[in-house]
């Protein structure tokens, strides 16, 4: 199969390869390597068979255990493919109450996703080391609408290996398209997003590419940067090497 930055799948709307992306020193990512995924549970048979012929070894699944119970993975049990679970939100987390905070779309996500990465560190240490372990790749690590948690291993991964944040911005973004041709299908989340009427005004609802620039100046200002984080979350230098070099051309 010939690399594409979405893989047509029946059973799933926002699967992306995140190959091909050049880097600040004029490297490119690595294709068919790191791929992302909305919710896997309603893959049909051709979709497996598409996503283990594209070179597919190691499904990590970032959901909470209500989620994962509700819509299992299906290649969860698979003999064909590793499947591992790091629970990336917490099960806590998912019950707390949001502080009153007038804050838009942007910086509201932005708040979220920041405070997931700093009091999380020991789920995305073990994510990241999952994707770094030997033969783990090519890898698909998702989420339900591979736009959240998905999104932020992805930034994670691309800043790693030298993607310009405008660049890692964009592919964040990128989900708002396609995750909204998953809510005119099945009509999910239609009390939240009621009234839209195109992908752009979805986007700045769901996936603002603004939350992203503001998570990554985040991890710059408390971390100084990606790989300041890895380090502080326990990542070794080798490991971080790891995923850096694979991830590049």
């Amino acid at each position: 199969m010939e690399p594409t930055r979405r893989l047509e799948l029946e059973g799933a709307y926002n699967v992306r390869d995140i190959g091909g992306y050049e880097t600040v020193d004029g490297h490119r990512t690595r294709w068919k390597t790191f791929l992302r995924s909305d919710g896997m549970h309603r893959l049909t048979a051709r979709d497996q068979t598409t996503l283990l012929d594209y070179g597919l070894k190691t499904v990590v699944d970032l959901r909470r255990t209500d989620e994962v119970e509700e819509k299992p993975n299906v290649f969860e049990g698979s003999d064909r493919v590793a499947y591992v679970r790091h629970n990336l939100s917490g099960d806590d987390q998912a019950s707390a109450p949001e502080p009153e905070e007038d804050l838009d779309t942007v910086h509201k996500t932005a708040r979220n996703y920041s405070r997931n990465l700093d009091s999380q560190q020991a789920q995305y240490r073990e994510t990241l080391a999952t994707l770094a372990s030997p033969g783990a790749l090519p890898a698909i690590f998702q989420c339900t609408a591979g736009k959240d948690r998905t999104g932020r291993i992805a930034a994670l991964i691309l800043g790693n290996a030298g993607v310009p944040n405008e660049t890692i911005v964009e592919d964040y973004g990128i989900s708002g398209r396609y995750w909204y041709e998953s809510y005119l299908a099945t009509g999910s989340d239609v009390d939240a997003y009621s009234g839209v009427q195109t992908w752009q005004e979805f986007q700045g609802l769901a996936s603002p590419p603004g939350a992203m620039r503001l998570v990554l100046q985040h991890l710059e200002d408390r971390y100084g940067g990606v790989r300041g984080y890895m380090k502080t979350i326990g990542l070794t230098d080798e490991q971080i090497e790891s995923l850096r070099s694979a991830a590049l051309e």
